[in-house]
């Protein structure tokens, strides 16, 4: 009776080691893959502190404060160069196109020539001038 009792015992000493052999092996796999995880980070760390370290040597950080539109906001003035011609014949042809609208509205709209509320003459649009391509614009004074 003694011998089935043992073979039982080592049969479940035999199924718990496995068992905990499983469980060890999970433990360890996890473990490498929280430190491949962490060396991952550190590398990343490493090479942000390289680039910001290169970019403070050149002084290339200063490079991106250029705007993005060839216009000076502070002294209200394109710059000199094609894009700047090029940003105002834009910004001429739609103060143009938005005088056109109007003034073809207002001709559209009263053929009488005053305003039949007020009873006063009506102000008529002014158009300026079509502007001129950024290649056929005259020099400036």
């Amino acid at each position: 009776m003694t011998d089935i009792a043992t073979i039982a015992k080592g049969e479940r000493d035999t199924a718990y080691a496995k068992k905990e052999q499983m469980f060890h092996q999970r433990r360890m796999g996890r473990a490498e893959n929280e430190e491949k995880r962490w060396r991952s980070i550190e590398m990343q760390h490493q090479l942000e502190q390289k680039r910001l370290e290169d970019m403070r040597d050149n002084y290339s950080f200063a490079r991106s404060n250029k705007t993005s539109m060839p216009y000076n906001p502070i002294n209200l003035r394109y710059d000199d160069g094609h894009d700047g011609d090029r940003l105002r014949y834009s910004d001429e042809s739609l103060r143009y196109r938005g005088a056109l609208r109007a003034e073809h509205l207002q001709r559209r709209m009263t053929s009488t020539g005053y305003n039949p509320i007020t009873g006063d003459a009506i102000e008529r649009v002014h158009v300026p001038d079509a502007p001129l391509p950024p290649g056929q614009r005259p020099a400036e004074e």
